[in-house]
């Protein structure tokens, strides 16, 4: 576990934590949806993020943006999924529009300045964005995901993260579904052919001892 943690060469990516998907005034919960589970583990993530921060791993949000007055991203093929199955969304009920409450981050989950917020326009956040190059910059060749939801966005970049050679770490308590049969198939999933599922406190607990060293170097350097 602590190779496969080590801060250097691994970045956290912290998904679609968004009004519009994990809020109670979101379009999900407003279209019916139990957005519940996506708030239980706003401890968990915010752990894993301040962790990241101390341990000096290079914090990644990636975000989505679907709905847009000219619809220039959304395809027939999607909008067709979306009449069949997603209750509106998508189709009268814009989500994750920019300028919008919706499309903001949820809750205190916020990037500072000097971290890299991706934009995504499908589920797999490696499609049609520079998430890659984000990454090949950095050197980073293993990851740890966090986010929404477990058994689509969140699987949907594992599985290609995997495919790029990538290591990844799925916390199963940082990451949720609106359905629980799904959202634990989906980690049962992962763990077998695409990541390695722990829980957030194995991952804190390879990255604190990281952040004790971290500080001790920088106690210990001199005062010019």
């Amino acid at each position: 576990m602590t190779d496969t943690l080590a801060p250097r060469g691994t970045a956290l990516l912290i998904i679609d934590m968004q009004n519009d998907f994990c809020a109670s005034e979101g379009v999900f919960a407003r279209s019916g949806v139990d957005v519940s589970p996506a708030g239980r583990i706003l401890p968990a993530v915010r752990a894993l993020l301040a962790g990241a921060r101390a341990a000096g791993v290079p914090v990644i949000f990636l975000v989505s943006e679907y709905s847009s007055p000219d619809n220039r991203y959304l395809s027939a093929v999607f909008l067709a999924q979306a009449r069949r199955r997603w209750n509106g969304r998508y189709v009268t009920l814009p989500v994750c529009q920019r300028g919008t409450w919706g499309i903001d981050f949820f809750a205190d989950l916020r990037p500072r300045s000097d971290e890299i917020v991706v934009w995504k326009h499908r589920f797999d956040g490696f499609v049609d964005t520079d998430l890659e190059t984000v990454l090949r910059s950095r050197q980073v060749r293993r990851l740890v995901v966090a986010g929404v939801t477990t058994e689509v966005c969140v699987e949907s970049t594992v599985r290609h993260a995997f495919f790029r050679d990538y290591a990844c770490v799925v916390p199963h308590d940082a990451v949720a579904a609106y359905d629980e049969e799904m959202h634990e198939r989906s980690l049962r999933l992962m763990d077998r052919f695409f990541a390695q599922v722990v829980d957030a406190g194995q991952v804190l607990a390879a990255w604190g001892a990281a952040g004790a060293r971290r500080s001790g170097r920088a106690a210990s350097s001199p005062v010019t």
